[in-house]
């Protein structure tokens, strides 16, 4: 599917569905090319492939975090991404309208586990700040 045809049928989507802001779908199929990069650079050799739905959480979240930096907790609230369930929810409304597709053993429930998407954003947040802090701090030399 072309770019003009998938942004026409996320647009399709996503006002038949307001429960998410239409801007979620995008950002879902981005973080779906972002993890697909992702696991195809990994060390392991695999290349590109398939990724499960505990990858494309993770991989969201990663995505969430270089795209939208501090605001990324914000934007997952206000789309309504308040857990894994959401992300999956919007990846099933996908591949029913053929913008993504589903392996054979793939089910929604595979997307059930985080609960809080944006307290998960603030604590990476919070932890690379903090790694960001620590590496930067040079003691003083002792004095002679």
């Amino acid at each position: 599917m072309d770019d003009e045809k998938i942004k026409d049928a996320i647009l399709s989507l996503a006002s038949d569905n307001d429960d998410y802001d239409s801007h979620a779908y995008f950002f879902v199929n981005g973080a779906v090319s972002h993890t697909v990069e992702q696991i195809s650079r990994a060390p392991d050799g695999q290349g590109a492939r398939h990724v499960t739905g505990k990858e494309l959480i993770e991989g969201a979240l990663d995505f969430a975090l270089r795209k939208y930096d501090f605001l990324a907790p914000q934007v997952f609230e206000y789309w309504g991404l308040r857990s894994g369930s959401d992300l999956g929810a919007i990846v099933y409304r996908m591949i029913g309208a053929g913008i993504l597709s589903a392996g054979k053993n793939d089910r929604l429930e595979d997307f059930n586990g985080p609960e809080d998407l944006p307290a998960q954003l603030r604590e990476r947040l919070y932890a690379s700040k903090t790694a960001r802090r620590e590496a930067e701090f040079r003691p003083l030399p002792p004095i002679a």
